[in-house]
């Protein structure tokens, strides 16, 4: 076996991470969830500092550190890179945000809302059939702070380690912070795009072609078709 680079880290890491923090598509491991690791590798929750208030404009960090050894974390948010697709070129662009009621807004302005408003003016639009998962993962907007803390009752920011693979406090409260972390992506996601009756054209019929097996999200299927007409199982 050839291995072309080895990344090795003094701090734990929680056991399949990238999809328990929603950042891949592959099922969640439940078997061997907590590998056996020393305690003194886990991080913990009081020693978590948001040092954001010492960077200043320029993305410089004035910070006079105190004594001991320190990982320096620096997160932000830009688009995921996606674009939609199967499409013709004049219609490919960027996926837009499915995390947001704007996002979800302009995405449908400007393409099923141009043919409401236009060629199917005053009515002639009956429905719209949505076909399919094809966007991959998404697990940020802008508002995913304020989101998370009015759907869990406390603050995403001292927990955020956790969503790049690290062990805070231990790997059983690591879990349940992630699980509550996919439950926010799942509810943001079903509350702005997959409830297309609120955000998009009441009193229509929408029908949604796909499957439903992927446990990024937290919730059952009964969530996820709650507000379509017509949920249609896709073939395997």
């Amino acid at each position: 076996m050839d291995i072309s680079s080895l990344h090795l880290f003094s701090a734990a890491r929680k056991n399949n991470w990238e999809s328990e923090a929603a950042w891949t598509l592959r099922s969640i491991v439940r078997s061997s969830e907590h590998p056996k690791q020393s305690p003194e590798s886990f991080i913990q929750a009081k020693d978590i500092i948001d040092i954001s208030k010492f960077m200043d404009k320029s993305g410089n960090l004035k910070w006079n550190i105190p004594e001991g050894k320190w990982t320096i974390l620096r997160i932000g948010h830009v688009n995921a890179g996606q674009k939609n697709g199967p499409a013709p070129p004049e219609g490919t662009g960027w996926e837009c945000d499915k995390h947001s009621e704007s996002g979800s807004k302009a995405q449908f302005a400007g393409y099923i809302g141009r043919l409401n408003n236009g060629p199917l003016k005053g009515g002639l639009l009956d429905g719209m059939l949505m076909d399919s998962w094809e966007y991959y993962t998404q697990t940020w907007t802008s508002k995913m702070e304020s989101e998370f803390a009015e759907n869990t009752g406390y603050q995403l920011r001292k927990w955020l380690p956790a969503v790049f693979g690290y062990v805070v406090n231990n790997q059983k409260t690591t879990s349940r912070f992630l699980r509550d972390w996919r439950g926010v992506t799942h509810l943001v996601f079903h509350t702005y795009t997959h409830n297309p009756r609120t955000v998009w054209l009441p009193s229509r019929h929408f029908f949604w072609i796909g499957k439903y097996r992927n446990t990024i999200f937290a919730q059952t299927n009964l969530v996820k078709i709650k507000n379509i007409d017509n949920p249609i199982k896709a073939n395997e």
